[in-house]
């Protein structure tokens, strides 16, 4: 029975096994983050999530690993934020709105109408300005973003109106996320909008109770908000982002190899996603067609004209002069 058991602890120790206490074979710790998202497993950001986590822990040789939780499996949105932001979370992939609950300057990123392109959105936001930006967000509220990816171009989806203008949606009960820009952009858009979070969206236009959302269209399909909505409206009125944050703390609490590691990667893995996206919508505008939906190509500068009021609005929330900034980056 000893040699057995002296077998077997050879056996382990020769094959570089991970122990329980989070040891590798040589010592090393394994340091293990929890990425929680709202997307499900299978949208193609969610998937991008993981290749970044498997970037990671191929690079770190182990000693650095992302576990992904889909479908809000950590908590929404803001409680999974609220705990990043105490220190008590790790990591999260989160839109500007709910960072500007504690950092105003992100919440021009949700305004309508700011960016000309994805490109756009993301020569700023991943630049240097933008860089300048997230680590004074950093230094504030102890959430560190390392990095901004596309998310899509928001259009609104309808149950029966094929809105061409604000006056087309006037009564109609819009479900946006509950940010103060989503709720701005919403009246802009001539809607009645209505905060809900994103997990009940799909059984609430299904039963009637919001009339219609506005979403990039990956999300749409992935969602499946197509098999309850009739109309997809192309609005375009937002360059939709994401961020990859991280709590400070934990961030500098990490061997500085691995914050390089970590941020490399991310930085690299927003790319690919991006590029995802952009490749992906044209395609499923054209699938959703087929699918039943009436594509609606609306008068774009109506709803410009529309949500104009935001811009000058909301200027002393995200401080004089960040919009021409950004006008001014190519």
């Amino acid at each position: 029975m000893k040699r057995i058991l002296m077998m077997s602890l050879i056996l382990i120790v020769g094959c570089g096994s991970v122990f329980a206490n989070g040891q590798q074979e040589g010592g090393d710790k394994v340091i293990t983050l929890k990425l929680g998202t709202n997307l499900p497993a299978q949208h193609v950001i969610t998937k991008g999530y993981q290749s970044i986590a498997d970037e990671v822990k191929a690079k770190s040789e182990g000693r650095l690993v992302i576990d992904i939780f889909p479908s809000e499996q950590l908590g929404k949105e803001r409680d999974v934020v609220d705990g990043i932001a105490a220190n008590v979370g790790d990591m999260s992939a989160i839109g500007p709105g709910e960072m500007a609950r504690r950092f105003k300057p992100a919440m021009i990123f949700d305004a309508p109408y700011v960016f000309e392109s994805p490109e756009h959105l993301l020569a700023f936001a991943n630049g240097t300005k933008g860089k300048m930006l997230w680590d004074e967000q950093a230094e504030k509220t102890n959430i560190r973003n390392l990095g901004m990816l596309y998310y899509g171009t928001r259009h609104i989806t309808t149950s029966t109106v094929a809105a061409m203008t604000p006056a087309d949606m006037a009564g109609l009960k819009l479900r946006v996320p509950d940010q103060p820009m989503s709720l701005a952009y919403g009246k802009g858009l001539g809607a009645k909008p209505t905060p809900m979070a994103f997990g009940e969206v799909y059984l609430a236009l299904q039963q009637g109770v919001v009339d219609g959302q506005e979403n990039p269209i990956p999300t749409i399909v992935s969602a499946k908000f197509n098999e309850v909505q009739d109309n997809l409206v192309l609005s375009g009125h937002v360059i939709a982002s994401v961020g990859i944050i991280i709590s400070e703390k934990r961030y500098q609490s990490l061997p500085e190899d691995l914050q390089v590691i970590l941020s490399e990667c991310v930085l690299g893995g927003v790319e690919r996603i991006s590029q995802q996206i952009m490749d992906a919508e044209n395609a499923q505008i054209n699938e959703l067609k087929s699918g039943g939906m009436n594509i609606v190509k609306p008068d774009v500068d109506a709803f410009r004209k529309g949500t104009a009021f935001i811009i000058k609005e909301y200027e002393s929330e995200w401080g004089e002069g960040l919009y021409e900034e950004i006008q001014s980056v190519k």
